[in-house]
């Protein structure tokens, strides 16, 4: 491994691309409405429970960079880095670019996915991929990322489609979009 990879620069700029991501996506998903023609084999979460798990997501995601950058042992912070950037082509390219190639119209956090995500991953992807020395881990890192990703992204949406589906939380959601 090379010493001149800068781990901690890296995890810190990862989390401020997902930042600037999310922001886009958040406010993005308030304005966006699904063309009345399009039919979907899932339904899409509530503008603000997407709102919500974007948020929560994102604070994870800090927590995970924060916890990373404070590991005394470089290969966990290579390995959360190969994650985080795996997931920033994954996610460019499969819900944004996809969606918005399908629908020929803006989705959320198109600009950001294109501008951002995808040259940044592209980027640093190959680098990441020789900082391995045994290859079938740089592979395991990854399918293991997006198991606990979609885990948590599932989950993320359950919950707060649950509480805002409550009376009491759908009122105060509405008062804040207001």
């Amino acid at each position: 491994m090379t010493n001149l990879f800068n781990y901690n620069r890296a995890l810190f700029i990862s989390g401020l691309l997902f930042t600037i991501h999310n922001i886009e996506e958040a406010v993005g998903t308030a304005y966006f409405v699904l063309p009345p023609d399009v039919s979907l084999p899932i339904e899409l979460p509530g503008t603000v429970p997407m709102i919500w798990s974007v948020v929560l997501i994102t604070l994870i995601g800090w927590c995970v960079i924060l916890w990373a950058v404070r590991q005394p042992h470089v290969v966990r912070k290579r390995n959360i880095l190969t994650f985080l950037v795996l997931l920033f082509l994954i996610n460019a390219l499969i819900p944004h670019v996809a969606a918005s190639i399908a629908l020929r119209k803006y989705t959320p956090a198109l600009f950001t996915s294109v501008f951002i995500y995808l040259p940044y991953a592209l980027f640093n992807l190959p680098k990441l991929y020789r900082q391995f020395e045994i290859k079938k881990q740089f592979y395991g890192v990854l399918f293991l990322g997006i198991l606990a990703t979609l885990a948590i992204v599932v989950a993320l949406h359950r919950i707060t489609t649950f509480i805002f589906s409550k009376p009491i939380f759908a009122s105060l959601a509405l008062q804040s979009l207001g």
